[in-house]
């Protein structure tokens, strides 16, 4: 049977901090396990692998294999995103230059339909503010 695989915490992971991937199965005989990263590359064996201190290197697909002496199986994969601070930095400025590009775009379209206003008012005899209704 397939083992199934989780990672705690679940998501992104942000670049310095620790994850730990976690392999089970309900082989019997009881199995051991082996981890790999992308498509090979053997980084541990055991039920769990804590990385600690993870770089955007070590982010990518891992899988575990469950193994006895009937046979083995390999689990589906496991994609860890790592992301690093100074992304979260960058979008944040991102976010704030968009809402202040809008505000201002908002704050010109007002002041011209003012201007628009005041210009159509002046063109009937007089400002805005004093001219009458005319009925």
């Amino acid at each position: 049977m397939t083992p199934s695989v989780t990672v705690s915490p679940s998501g992104e992971v942000e670049e310095g901090s620790s994850v730990t991937l976690s392999c089970s199965s309900d082989a019997n005989p009881a199995a051991e396990y082996t981890w790999f990263k992308d498509h090979g590359s053997v980084r541990k064996s055991g039920q769990n692998h804590t990385i600690t201190n993870i770089t955007s290197e070590l982010g990518g697909n891992y899988y575990c294999q469950a193994h006895n002496e009937i046979g083995h199986h390999d689990s589906t994969f496991l994609f860890i995103k790592v992301t690093s601070s100074s992304h979260r930095a960058m979008v944040a400025v991102t976010t704030i230059g968009f809402l202040l590009a809008t505000i201002l775009l908002l704050l010109v379209f007002l002041w011209m339909r003012r201007k628009r206003a005041y210009s159509k008012a002046c063109g009937q005899g007089g400002r805005p503010d004093t001219v009458e209704e005319r009925k």
